[in-house]
């Protein structure tokens, strides 16, 4: 049994990986080391999963007493990172532009979700990854779903 959440990223790697730069290398797992052959990459974090509103459907009292049916919110951190370079900052921006593209092309994912939307993006940082110098862009991704509360695999209409 996957979570909605579990799906919603799922679906999320699987389209980004139609980005021919990034294929093959989004994470959605924080990574502790990764290699210059791995880059650029991208990693997919979750910050929060909350609960928005709740509230009882006819056809959910129906099937189950007390049941509710709830709207979530989703707040991802996908994070880009790149070799440092003169050019690295014009390259986290193109990759920032073809993710966002790819990812809007479809905001339900499929169906797994009311929307998503990018809410902001934090500058381009530097940081020493063991030997090799590399920089990064975060941007936090919002994803609405709706769920029974007591079923995480199953999604309300």
């Amino acid at each position: 049994m996957n979570s909605i959440k579990h799906q919603i990223r799922r679906a999320i790697v699987e389209r980004l990986n139609t980005c021919p730069l990034l294929q093959g290398r989004i994470f959605d797992t924080p990574l502790q080391t990764f290699d210059g052959e791995q880059l650029p990459l991208l990693i997919m974090t979750v910050e929060k999963d909350q609960v928005l509103e709740d509230w009882t459907s006819i056809l959910m009292t129906t099937l189950a007493r007390n049941a509710l049916i709830q709207l979530r919110e989703l707040a991802l951190n996908l994070t880009l990172v790149a070799k440092t370079s003169s050019h690295a900052a014009q390259e986290l921006d193109d990759l920032a532009t073809q993710m966002t593209a790819c990812l809007l092309l479809d905001r339900t994912l499929g169906g797994l979700c009311k929307t998503l939307r990018f809410q902001e993006t934090t500058e381009i940082t530097a940081a020493e990854e063991g030997a090799k110098p590399v920089c990064s862009l975060a941007l936090r991704c919002l994803v609405w779903y709706r769920q029974v509360d007591f079923m995480p695999d199953r999604l309300a209409i």
